[in-house]
């Protein structure tokens, strides 16, 4: 489990600046309306998936007891994290990063383009700036970057997992992998999985996007993520959301997936963490 590292008194957002980040994320996020149905979907979806990633990474730094100021800047990581799949979408028309671009790098020059980070001194701007940057690794190199900036990177990807989770859960519960390429990459879904997930996942491994070949390797992409939380209150907070429970139902009924399922309920229900 990740530990708490010593914040010095310099690290934290005022609430009136975190109110001036979230006037400005609403205009932003807005402006890519109305130029077509299917980017006004895409906008409201990142609109939606941020404001849920910042309810949860506020309730889970309340339940490692960070204080306000330091909550308010784990909340500004969460808001400004998927700022680039707006521009990605409207040039691209997809959220593929494989076929685009690195959308958190996208982010990042959003926030250097508006400079919207300068009402901070260098060390929250660089926190906030490197927590961005570094949420959507496949792994986070320990050497990185400061302690301080790790933890709210962790604290930052966990939240964006469980929301991610969310998502993803009720349209495959709904459309059980079909419909909108837009949640699914545009993978083909089929009953097969690909024998190289199988066997990451077996290992707890790091499972990366260009190994997918199906919806069904993108479930357990997902699913794998379960295995790369960093706070128990993040496991715990998955746990009861039932996410990833929908997720193993709509996995299809075979002897190859059948312990890879069990070990996953296990590390759920018994809040395993890896």
């Amino acid at each position: 489990m990740t530990s708490l590292p010593l914040f010095s008194a310099n690290y934290g957002v005022g609430e009136n600046i975190l109110q001036r980040f979230k006037t400005w994320f609403r205009a932003y996020s807005r402006s890519f309306h109305g130029v077509n149905a299917e980017l006004d979907y895409a906008a409201d979806l990142k609109i939606a998936h941020t404001e849920k990633v910042q309810e949860i990474i506020t309730r889970l730094a309340k339940s490692l007891g960070l204080e306000a100021r330091l909550c308010r800047l784990a909340e500004s990581c969460a808001l400004f994290h998927d700022v680039g799949r707006f521009p990605q979408f409207k040039c691209y028309g997809t959220f593929s990063d494989n076929i685009t671009e690195n959308h958190a790098l996208l982010s990042c020059k959003v926030l250097e383009n508006h400079k919207i980070l300068g009402s901070l001194d260098e060390i929250n701007s660089a926190t906030i700036y490197q927590s961005v940057k570094n949420h959507n690794l496949a792994e986070l190199p320990e050497d990185s970057a400061d302690e301080v900036t790790l933890f709210f990177t962790r604290l930052l990807r966990d939240a964006d997992k469980i929301d991610v989770l969310r998502v993803v859960s009720e349209h495959y519960a709904e459309n059980n992998g079909n419909g909108k390429g837009l949640i699914v990459l545009d993978l083909p879904d089929s009953e097969t999985v690909s024998p190289e997930v199988l066997e990451a996942v077996k290992n707890k491994a790091v499972i990366r996007y260009e190994m997918l070949k199906t919806v069904n390797d993108f479930k357990l992409l997902q699913l794998s993520w379960i295995y790369d939380l960093n706070f128990h209150c993040s496991l715990e907070m998955l746990s009861d959301c039932g996410y990833c429970d929908v997720i193993i139902k709509t996995l299809p009924e075979n002897e190859n997936l059948s312990e890879i399922k069990e070990n996953l309920s296990q590390c759920l229900s018994e809040n395993i963490l890896v």
